[in-house]
């Protein structure tokens, strides 16, 4: 049991120091010109635009304006509209998924930095590796 409780301390205590190692060695660096980052990123982006393009389309085909006042009114009804739809777009619906798809990209990317900053082999990121790795 003390040995469980020493195991514990010292891990709590190395992730404590995961941020400064992180900084230190740039692990993101090199994250974006993986091609399979590259395009989920562009089709996440194109499918996020697209829904946002929708928000807009339905607000401009209910604005009436009579007033100025009403103008800056249905101004910060768009604003909360692209607020409110995007954030529960990205979060909702098949959407999510494509959303952790590229966190588990980023993850992978880091865990993959870090073996090369403790090894000294990089392995590439392909897709190959990916799903072996998520297979196997």
């Amino acid at each position: 049991m003390i040995r469980f409780i020493r195991q514990f301390v010292h891990t709590i205590s190395t992730y404590l120091d995961v941020p400064d190692f992180i900084k230190e060695n740039k692990l993101w660096q090199g994250f974006r010109d993986h091609r399979l980052v590259t395009v989920a990123l562009l089709v996440a982006g194109a499918i996020f635009s697209w829904h946002l393009f929708g928000v807009v389309r339905d607000w401009w085909n209910h604005f009436e304006i009579h007033d100025p006042i009403e103008a800056g009114l249905q101004a910060t009804f768009l604003v909360k509209d692209l607020a409110v739809g995007g954030y529960e777009f990205m979060f909702a619906g098949a959407y999510k998924y494509l959303v952790l798809i590229i966190m588990e990209l980023l993850i992978f990317h880091m865990t993959l930095s870090t073996h090369a900053v403790l090894n000294g082999k990089r392995d590439p990121l392909t897709p190959g590796i990916f799903v072996r790795l998520k297979l196997g």
